[in-house]
């Protein structure tokens, strides 16, 4: 992973990550508006173990979420 490519991750998790767990392994989820999906293919192919899901429609709005979890 080069510069450029650790910023924006490090951007995206900042401005748009949830970082949570079930009590046996950490996860962080990114939600965001299914126009970004090129944003999620991306950070899928960057973040190895990460999944891609949605898109959900809630609240009048589209979404899709990001997610990555377990053990590094």
């Amino acid at each position: 992973m080069n510069d450029f490519e650790k910023g924006l991750l490090l951007g995206v998790l900042i401005g748009e990550g949830h970082f949570g767990g079930d009590g046996r392994q950490p996860h962080i989820t990114v939600r965001m508006h299914t126009r970004h999906v090129a944003l999620f293919e991306w950070l899928t192919r960057l973040v190895p173990g990460s999944r891609l899901y949605g898109p959900y429609r809630h609240g009048g709005g589209i979404t899709a979420s990001g997610w990555c979890g377990g053990k590094p």
